[in-house]
């Protein structure tokens, strides 16, 4: 199970004599993130964004909505597998993605729908050198500078009159 290293509160107790008893923290004890997670979007939408804990499993639903679901700045394990059902009727769900993560995209199945990879423009903020002649973690992974296996996202699921779009950004 991953686990979030952020910090927690700590607790001091004492006995109201002004001794203190102990001073509890939680500091060091990391906080699980949930194992497994659903967004739904039912004739509407369905956003996840920003700094987020990410769990091993994704269940994501569409009718007649959008689900987008953006990974580049959530808590994610350094290595391992996500998985993601994604099931869309008359809808959308949109995954962004890092650029250097793998997806798999072998278990989903589309009937008059879509299902795509598509590379996003470079990340915000960096200048137009450092993306000429900066590091790019893609050619470090193609070059063997790093010997473990990437981040890893499984998507499955089923899309009818619809589109699962997987960006990397």
């Amino acid at each position: 199970m991953k686990q979030s290293t952020r910090p927690r509160s700590t607790l001091d107790v004492s006995d109201g004599e002004g001794d203190d008893l102990a001073l509890l923290s939680s500091a060091e004890a990391p906080v699980p993130a949930p194992q497994e997670e659903s967004f739904n979007a039912v004739f509407g939408s369905c956003k996840r964004t920003g700094d987020w804990y990410v769990p091993d499993r994704i269940d994501a639903w569409s009718l007649l909505g959008e689900v987008v679901l953006d990974f580049t700045e959530a808590d994610l394990p350094a290595h391992g597998q996500i998985d993601l059902d994604c099931n869309v009727i008359l809808g959308e769900i949109v995954l962004i993605v890092p650029r250097d993560a793998d997806v798999d995209l072998a278990g989903t199945r589309a009937i008059l729908g879509d299902v795509t990879v598509t590379e996003g423009s470079p990340r915000k903020g960096r200048s137009l050198v450092d993306r000429l002649i900066g590091d790019d973690p893609e050619l470090d992974r193609l070059e063997g500078a790093d010997d473990e296996e990437p981040l890893r996202f499984r998507v499955a699921g089923s899309v009818f009159l619809g589109s699962v779009k997987v960006k990397r950004v």
